[in-house]
């Protein structure tokens, strides 16, 4: 992206939290890193993730915290990582201003960083040295979703450089994986992947929006919405830039059914 401010928006299917033991996709998570910033990496990394829902918007901790390691019944050396990035107090506030200003109420929290943000960011950046800023995915309407990108872009713009990054999976029905990984994918995730993809590429975005009635399969693919609701926030956000175009640095499948899809809109 050619931008003097040098900011990015991108959507991550982050997959099980076993991504952190994954090397050869970690390489491609720190080769997609180095090619977004060849000269310096970004002042701020802003995260919307499908593992923090709020009532209503909120900004989440402003200095390192211990890590939050919402799963269950994995390998005991995930519960041991750590990825003590700095946060950002002049972002937090600079942020909370900015929407105030556009008419939001944003909430301040202590909350320390879930998996939708340290496990992608522990390849992305492995130096820890990229501060973090986590912001909430409040249940809100798919179309107000959108319109919270669109702000969040507002005030990149005032930025140096930040990368939006929103956290989920582009599909995501943990009923429906293969721990395996002998199934073939089921046809009806790659209808909703195709779906998605096509709409995205020729800037459909109101039936994006409305995946929920408009997408095939979208109940089977996304028995709840909140893995999906993070690329409402992006392509908001996208969008607001002039509409920018996507790109997968990593695509297809896991376990079956999963989608390791990555979308970076340039």
């Amino acid at each position: 992206m050619t931008n003097q401010l040098m900011n990015r928006y991108s959507f991550i299917s982050h997959g099980a939290p076993t991504m952190v033991l994954d090397h050869q996709r970690g390489a491609i998570y720190s080769e997609w890193s180095q090619k977004s910033w060849p000269e310096r990496s970004p002042e701020l990394v802003l995260v919307v993730s499908a593992h923090w829902e709020t009532p209503d918007l909120a900004l989440g901790t402003d200095e390192t915290r211990d890590l939050i390691y919402d799963f269950y019944g994995f390998p005991e050396e995930l519960y041991r990582i750590s990825y003590p990035a700095p946060g950002s107090p002049h972002g937090r506030k600079s942020l909370k201003e900015f929407l105030e200003s556009e008419g939001l109420k944003p909430e301040l929290s202590d909350r320390g960083w879930d998996h939708g943000v340290w496990t992608p960011l522990y390849w992305l950046f492995p130096g820890r040295n990229v501060p973090v800023l986590q912001v909430s995915l409040p249940r809100w309407p798919a179309e107000r979703l959108f319109e919270l990108g669109r702000s969040l872009s507002r005030w990149m713009k005032s930025q140096q450089s930040v990368w939006l990054i929103g956290s989920g999976g582009l599909t995501h029905n943990l009923g429906a994986i293969d721990f395996s990984g002998r199934m073939p994918v089921p046809e009806p995730m790659h209808q909703f992947q195709n779906f998605v993809k096509e709409r995205l590429e020729n800037g459909q975005l109101e039936e994006l929006i409305e995946f929920k009635e408009k997408a095939p399969h979208a109940s089977l693919n996304h028995p709840s919405p909140e893995h999906f609701l993070p690329l409402i926030v992006v392509a908001g956000a996208a969008h607001e830039t002039g509409g920018l175009k996507p790109e997968y640095p990593l695509d297809g499948f896991e376990l079956g059914s999963l989608s390791k899809t990555s979308i970076d809109f340039v």
